[in-house]
């Protein structure tokens, strides 16, 4: 009996660590992957300078896109229409170590860009976003936020904006599904993918499947970088700092 247990202790180990070992793996492919995408985006950008400035820096992508790839309210540079997808590949944490293997892993956040629209609980319109975002006190319900803070880099040191082929129909089901998970609480499982609750880019994937578009790429846990290789989704824009000057890759 004692060999049993011995044996079982030694598989379940050999379990554990090759489980380990395929999750790393996974994910630095998809790192990869998120990276080259975002690279050969910026790779097309012709500099525009007779809009740039000493702050910020204009790249433009050829593209035949109807959707804007940023707004610009009030002098401030919103990323995105409604339908995209805000996202980064970089964690919000700045705990040394912890940070980075969750920028590895999971990679950073996600939010989803409104249209007008209101009833007796709920207003948003195109500079707003529903996310679910898992940094407030628990539950941490999902919720509409402006979409400020992508502007700058004080949570996150870039930001994509994805966009997803559809029609004007398909885009009011899609942001009219989101609006049914507000108040939602965090999934903080990640790895089970519940009805009732849901991490950033679950709310993500359950918005664009109820269209039947397939945002996630191993039907597993979701990270970020599933939205960014996803073959449903391209990216439009890209904005990243060095040195407190603004890189901004638009597609038009």
């Amino acid at each position: 009996m004692k060999r049993f247990f011995r044996y079982l202790g030694i598989f379940l180990r050999s379990i554990l660590i090759f489980l380990v070992l395929w999750a790393f793996t996974v994910a630095s492919v998809k790192n990869i992957e998120s990276t080259i995408k975002i690279e050969q985006f910026k790779s097309k950008g012709v500099y525009q300078e007779d809009i740039s400035s000493s702050f910020i820096k204009y790249y433009k992508v050829e593209g035949n896109e109807e959707k804007k790839a940023f707004q610009k309210v009030n002098n401030v540079i919103l990323p995105g229409s409604p339908g995209d997808i805000i996202c980064s590949l970089h964690s919000s944490i700045k705990i040394p170590f912890i940070g980075d293997i969750i920028t590895a892993y999971a990679g950073g956040h996600a939010s989803l860009i409104t249209e007008r629209y209101y009833d007796y609980f709920n207003s948003s319109n195109e500079t707003t976003i529903i996310e679910s975002p898992g940094i407030d006190d628990y539950p941490s319900p999902s919720r509409i936020y402006p979409t400020n803070y992508w502007t700058t880099n004080q949570l996150f040191p870039d930001a994509i904006v994805l966009r997803v082929n559809m029609t004007e129909k398909e885009q009011k089901e899609v942001l009219s599904f989101a609006q049914t998970m507000l108040g939602d609480p965090y999934n903080y499982s990640f790895l089970f993918n519940t009805r009732n609750s849901e991490y950033c880019s679950d709310l993500i994937v359950k918005s664009f499947e109820k269209i039947n578009k397939n945002l996630n790429k191993d039907s597993f846990a979701v990270p970020i970088h599933d939205l960014v290789i996803s073959d449903e989704t391209y990216i439009v824009y890209y904005h990243y700092f060095e040195n407190d000057v603004k890189y901004i890759y638009y597609m038009e």
